[in-house]
């Protein structure tokens, strides 16, 4: 018998950075009666707040403390306590030393293959401490500019490829619509 369950957050139960939709919400309301499910995407708690959190609160009556979220790719795991405040259960920090090479490496190459955005809507390089992460329109970008930046994901795939062979010690990831999660 399943306990529990889980999901990407990013294009599987929500739009990229959007609110879950009120049906998605009572969805999840619903698998919270039965069971542990899990959210886990690219994003800071923060984001995943907005998305998740934030609406299932909304609808009243739901357990919460069932709801495990797994921030920055699983590096910080987030769970509600019986005050109703979220805590930190664990974070997995990478040296700042090395963020600020990871960013660096980031930088060089998507310009390197001309995919740096000049004027982005947001930040593009966000040090999220447990991950750094790289959005080519920036972090604020609409949903609609990101799907149409690389639709057969072959500029992602290519500066993800590119970062790697230049830092092969950390894992660089093709994320979200337009991220590369390190």
């Amino acid at each position: 018998m399943k306990k529990f369950i889980a999901f990407d957050i990013d294009d599987t139960i929500a739009v990229s950075k959007q609110p879950i939709t009120p049906r998605m919400a009572e969805l999840l309301r619903a698998l919270l009666e039965k069971y542990e499910v899990c959210v886990i995407s690219g994003g800071l708690f923060a984001v995943h707040k907005m998305q998740i959190v934030d609406p299932l609160t909304e609808l009243g009556d739901v357990k919460l403390e069932k709801l495990h979220v797994l921030s920055t790719c699983g590096t910080q795991y987030y769970k509600q306590q019986p005050d109703g405040s979220w805590d930190t259960i664990y974070k997995q920090p990478i040296p700042e030393e090395d963020r600020k090479k990871i960013a660096q490496v980031l930088e060089e190459s998507a310009k390197e293959l001309g995919y740096w955005c000049e004027d982005p809507a947001g930040e593009i390089i966000e040090d999220r401490e447990t991950q750094v992460t790289f959005s080519a329109l920036g972090q604020k970008a609409t949903p609609e500019d990101k799907y149409a930046w690389d639709p057969d994901h072959t500029k992602k795939y290519a500066l993800r490829d590119l970062c790697q062979s230049k830092m092969p010690q950390y894992e660089f990831r093709a994320g979200g619509t337009t991220s590369i999660d390190v």
